[in-house]
C-alpha cells in the first residue's frame, strides 16, 4: 500500500516502437532514498508514432494504461507529478545562467515557484531559439541540477500542437500532464544522477545517449556541462563519428562514461561497448537506474510489460520480463523525466 508519507512522480517516453513508463517515489525526509515502484513496457503498433506526431492518441491512452497495469501504487498517481517526453529533435534546449537571463533579476530562494519572476525573461529568450512567436510555443523552464548549479536553468520551446497531442493522451488515460521534457534534457538529469551515485562526480566523467532520432555526449563534472557533441544514428558507423569522440575527450579525458538510450542503434552500425571504451581509453557503462536506487525496486521479477507486437487496441497479455544486459540503459529518459521531483 502507498505511504502517504511518500511523493510520486511518473515518467512517460513514447517511441516508435514502444511506450515505456517508471514510478518513482520517495519519503518526504531530507536524506530519504529514492524508490523505483514500478517499470512498465508495452509494444506499440508501427505508424502510430511519427516523429513527434500522435497519429491516434485513444490508442497511446490505452497502452499508457496497460504499461501500468501492475503499478502496485496506483492510487498515489492521483497526486502523483506525471512527465511526458519529446524526441530530441522536437525540442529546443538551451541551459544558461539565470545572471545571465535575467541580470537584474535576484533569486532569494531556490523553490520552482521563484523561478515564475522568470517567465518574460524566458518566453523572450525561446522565441529568439525557435524563431517564431512565443504565442505558438509551449516553453518550461527548471533549474539543471537544483543541488549542484542552482544558477543553471534548463529552457525547453516545442511547437504547442505537440503538447496539446500529449495532454489529450493522458488525459484519454486519466493523467494530468504536469511537464513535457525534452528526451535529451531527460536523460542527462539521469546520467548526472548516477554520476552523485559514484561518489566521483567532482571528477570529470562523460555520458552518452542514444536517441532513435538523435544522441548527444556529454563532458561533465558535477552538475556542469563542460562540453557536448550532438550526433545522428547514421553518423554511428562513420569514422568521423570516433573522430568527435576523440576532440570532445582531448583535453580533459573522462575518468568513466556512462551511455544511455537506445544501445541497439549502437550495434545496429557494427559497434560495440567495448569499442567504445577502448577509444575514449575508459570504461563504458550501461546506465541502470535500478543500480542507482540502490536496487530499490518493488516488483523484484523485473520489467512488468511486453516488447512484442501489439495490436491496436493495445489489449495483448502482459507479462513479467527480468531486465537484460541492455535492457536498463533504455530507460534513461522515463527515469529521468520521474527524478524531476525527486531531487
Amino acid at each position: 500500500m502507498a505511504s502517504v508519507a511518500r511523493r510520486f512522480a511518473l515518467g512517460i517516453e513514447v517511441g516508435p516502437k514502444q511506450l515505456r513508463v517508471m514510478v518513482l517515489s520517495r519519503r518526504l525526509l531530507a536524506a530519504a532514498k529514492i524508490r523505483i515502484e514500478h517499470i512498465g513496457v508495452c509494444a506499440l503498433p508501427a505508424g502510430l508514432v511519427t516523429g513527434a506526431d500522435f497519429m491516434n492518441p485513444a490508442v497511446i491512452a490505452a497502452a499508457l494504461t496497460e504499461a501500468l497495469l501492475a503499478c502496485r501504487c496506483k492510487r498515489a498517481l492521483s497526486a502523483a507529478r506525471v512527465a511526458m517526453a519529446l524526441p530530441a529533435t522536437a525540442a529546443l534546449l538551451q541551459q544558461l545562467s539565470i545572471a545571465r537571463l535575467a541580470p537584474q533579476s535576484v533569486m532569494t530562494t531556490q523553490s520552482d515557484t521563484a523561478l515564475d519572476a522568470l517567465e518574460s525573461a524566458v518566453l523572450a529568450q525561446a522565441e529568439h531559439l525557435a524563431g517564431i512567436e512565443a504565442a505558438a510555443l509551449a516553453v518550461d523552464w527548471f533549474r539543471a541540477d537544483p543541488a549542484g548549479a542552482p544558477d543553471q536553468l534548463t529552457i525547453v520551446a516545442t511547437p504547442r500542437r505537440y503538447v496539446e497531442v500529449r495532454l489529450e493522451a493522458a488525459a484519454q488515460a486519466g493523467m494530468m500532464l504536469h511537464a513535457i521534457d525534452g528526451a535529451d534534457a531527460a536523460a542527462l538529469r539521469a546520467c548526472r544522477f548516477a554520476g552523485m551515485q559514484t561518489g566521483r562526480a567532482d571528477m570529470f566523467y562523460g555520458a552518452i545517449w542514444l536517441g532513435t532520432d538523435s544522441g548527444r555526449m556529454w563532458l561533465l563534472c558535477g552538475g556542469s556541462i563542460e562540453r557536448e557533441l550532438k550526433f545522428s544514428p547514421a553518423d554511428l558507423a562513420t569514422p568521423a563519428f570516433m573522430t568527435a569522440l576523440h576532440g570532445l575527450i582531448k583535453m580533459i579525458p573522462p575518468v568513466y562514461v556512462l551511455i544511455a538510450g537506445e544501445v541497439e542503434t549502437l550495434r545496429m552500425a557494427d559497434r560495440t561497448i567495448d569499442e567504445l571504451s577502448v577509444g575514449l581509453g575508459c570504461p563504458v557503462i550501461e546506465l541502470d537506474p535500478l543500480a542507482c536506487c540502490n536496487r530499490h525496486y518493488v516488483h523484484r521479477n523485473g520489467i512488468y510489460g511486453s516488447t512484442g507486437t501489439r495490436s491496436h487496441r493495445g489489449t495483448g497479455s502482459a507479462q513479467s520480463a527480468s531486465p537484460e544486459l541492455g535492457a536498463t540503459a533504455p530507460l534513461a529518459v522515463v527515469f529521468g523525466l520521474a527524478l524531476r521531483w525527486m531531487l
